[in-house]
């Protein structure tokens, strides 16, 4: 079995996006890749306010270049929302559940 890492990718607020030697990014906005419980899945938190018209077309661009399964862009457009577990809450076993 592989070992699961954690990692993240931390972005410090500026006025300004640059690429830093050391590969440090800095953004005007924070975002954190954090490992899902779903073993090679992660959820990407993305600290920046938007409108949801605006965020589905983030959603619609991650889908195209393979990063977000189809399958959860029509399921948020069918909701009117996107939903994601906070990191702290752990979905229950499928053993659990029956």
């Amino acid at each position: 079995m592989r070992k699961r890492t954690r990692s993240r990718l931390k972005m410090r607020s500026t006025a300004s996006t640059s690429a830093r030697a050391g590969g440090e990014v800095r953004a005007a906005h924070a975002a954190a890749l954090v490992p899902s419980s779903t073993e090679g899945h992660y959820h990407l938190y993305i600290d920046h306010p938007m409108t949801w018209d605006a965020y589905r077309h983030l959603l619609e661009a991650l889908v195209v270049v393979g990063i977000v399964q189809p399958g959860y862009l029509h399921a948020s457009e069918s909701r009117g929302y996107a939903a994601l577990r906070v990191p702290w809450l752990h979905k229950e076993s499928k053993e659990s559940r029956y």
